[in-house]
């Protein structure tokens, strides 16, 4: 009824719904949830999810922050992905990984 009312007195065409906001992906992401490994140069491997995936790149997310060094390799055994990647982008839990040649590492 309010909705009704407001079209009436402001015109059908200001009471309408903004158009959504235009995605910035070039690429189309996939959600998942399968466990990963990113695995250093040296130390240890650290062991997150990975919440989306592109053939450029995942998202990841961890228990808790952890460091990561900028170039990795990302191992998802249920993919059969095992390849090099730079960390792009980091949150508190979450960082984006930026799938690199097969030659880079």
């Amino acid at each position: 009824m309010l909705k009704s009312w407001l079209s009436s007195l402001l015109g059908a065409e200001t009471a309408r719904q903004p158009a959504p906001a235009p995605t910035r992906r070039s690429v189309e992401r996939l959600s998942t949830y399968e466990v990963a490994w990113l695995k250093p140069e040296t130390g240890d491997a650290r062991r997150g999810v990975v919440l989306d995936f592109s053939e450029r790149g995942v998202r990841m997310r961890f228990m808790a922050p952890v460091a990561v060094p900028d170039q990795v390799r990302i191992n998802i055994p249920e993919l059969s992905l095992d390849r090099p990647a730079e960390v792009i982008w980091r949150s508190r839990e979450d960082i984006g990984l930026k799938f690199l040649d097969a030659s880079a590492a």
